[in-house]
């Protein structure tokens, strides 16, 4: 019985290691491509996986972003409320989005490609805008958590102190300078 035990705790602690070993090396694998991808001009671009660097430049006309106002070419953003359970407290996400569906462009020196942003994996290094309050909230968050149906008054129509939120949002801006990885493809 103590060596059924001792194989079992075995193949336990092989499995975890196994699948431990296997995300590690995913992470590996694509931090070592990205390394490996020469960047490209856009001018000589080639279809398939390829890395970028340019200024990021609106399609049509800039967006603005939902909390700040700002104009963007991109924007993400995060609704969160502070709650209690029990004796913990936390912030719990109420609601996030962005214009994941709205395509901007890249350009540089040689040309502009434009970039859909549905499928990205976008990384920010920095919060454009950060909000903590439970009492007089700008007209604009108010709309936005009214079209959302996101709580912020009491039933007297009060502003509630129970409900302290926090809005975040993250933006690319025209002309800053972005880098891309991803895979080119012939416009449909």
């Amino acid at each position: 019985m103590k060596y059924y035990f001792e194989l079992i705790m075995l193949i336990i602690g092989a499995s975890i290691a196994g699948i431990y070993s296997f995300f590690d090396g995913l992470k590996k694998m694509k931090k070592r491509m990205m390394e490996n991808i020469p960047t490209s001009k856009i001018r000589s671009l080639a279809l398939g996986l390829v890395e970028l660097s340019g200024k990021a430049e609106a399609r049509n006309k800039p967006l603005q972003g939902p909390l700040s106002g700002k104009d963007c070419v991109f924007c993400k953003y995060s609704i969160e409320r502070w709650e209690r359970r029990g004796k913990s407290h936390s912030w719990a996400k109420v609601v996030e989005g962005g214009s994941y569906d709205i395509p901007f462009y890249i350009q540089d020196e040689t040309g502009k490609v434009l970039i859909d942003p549905r499928t990205a994996e976008i990384n920010f290094r920095e919060i454009d805008f950060n909000l903590e309050t439970n009492k007089n909230f700008p007209p604009n968050l108010i709309t936005l958590m009214e079209r959302n149906n996101i709580k912020y008054k009491n039933k007297l129509f009060l502003f509630n102190p129970n409900y302290k939120m926090r809005f975040k949002e993250w933006n690319i801006f025209e002309g800053d300078l972005i880098y891309v990885l991803g895979t080119a493809k012939k416009a449909v």
